[in-house]
């Protein structure tokens, strides 16, 4: 046998080792860019709940003393006890 006959199993499995591992890294970037845009809406749909609440309890403390003094008013007249 001669040596490119010997050799050319040996380049055929490093050319496909090589696509093979290009394939990996080209495949581990984009999970990794879709991960990083996945955490962006993530955070941007977290940011607008928190918004959410922090108006809401506003709203409930506001409610809750406008019950508060609601009660007190009907207490002051007797008709709660």
């Amino acid at each position: 046998m001669s040596l490119t006959s010997e050799l050319a199993p040996v380049a055929a499995a490093a050319v496909a080792g090589g696509f093979a591992f290009a394939g990996v890294v080209w495949q581990s970037r984009k999970t990794r860019r879709v991960n990083t845009d996945e955490h962006a809406i993530s955070a941007e749909k977290l940011d607008r709940i928190e918004h959410k609440v922090d108006r809401t309890v506003h709203q409930v403390e506001d409610l809750n003393e406008r019950l508060d003094s609601h009660v007190r008013e009907h207490r002051r007249r007797g008709l709660f006890r």
